[in-house]
């Protein structure tokens, strides 16, 4: 019992340490795309810092797979930038880019996505993984207490 008792504290402390460990994503760049009539783009950082002022360009994806130039301009204050759609096209890559160097793009196909919001599918996504992570590394250390009592009754 007493093994048991020093092994989750050495648990519990490791832990800890990975929690304060900062990640290597922590400025990472995203967007978030909204296809509605106006185009909605919400270009941020990983911690929800808004991409202030940030290079966007928008570009129309034809049936062939050509990139074309659609639009450029910058994000606002909230790392949020709006344009029109153009008539007939519904496919879009879209890229932003701040000063120091950080890139993000996504391509969005408003005749698959319908509607809907595509930043809102992203999101609960990233919450499973994270949960999964959790929950698979509890069953590996459980796994492993377990077997080291049953294998020191069995001796």
């Amino acid at each position: 019992m007493r093994y048991i008792n020093k092994t989750i504290s050495v648990l519990i402390v490791f832990l800890m340490i990975l929690s304060i460990i900062p990640f290597a994503s922590a400025h990472a760049a995203h967007i978030d795309i909204v296809p509605h009539e106006e185009m909605e783009i919400h270009a941020y950082f990983t911690k929800d810092s808004p991409m202030a002022n940030s290079k966007c360009e928008v570009y129309i994806i034809e049936e062939n797979g050509n990139e074309v130039l659609h639009i450029e301009g910058k994000t606002d204050e909230n790392g949020h930038y709006k344009f029109e759609r153009a008539p007939g096209i519904t496919k879009y890559k879209i890229i932003v880019a701040d000063d120091v160097g950080h890139k993000a793009e996504d391509i969005v196909d408003s005749a698959a996505s319908g509607s809907g919001n595509v930043w809102f599918a992203k999101k609960p996504f990233a919450i499973f993984t994270g949960i999964g992570w959790i929950l698979g590394l509890s069953g590996i250390i459980l796994y492993y207490l377990s077997y080291r009592k049953y294998k020191k009754n069995k001796v």
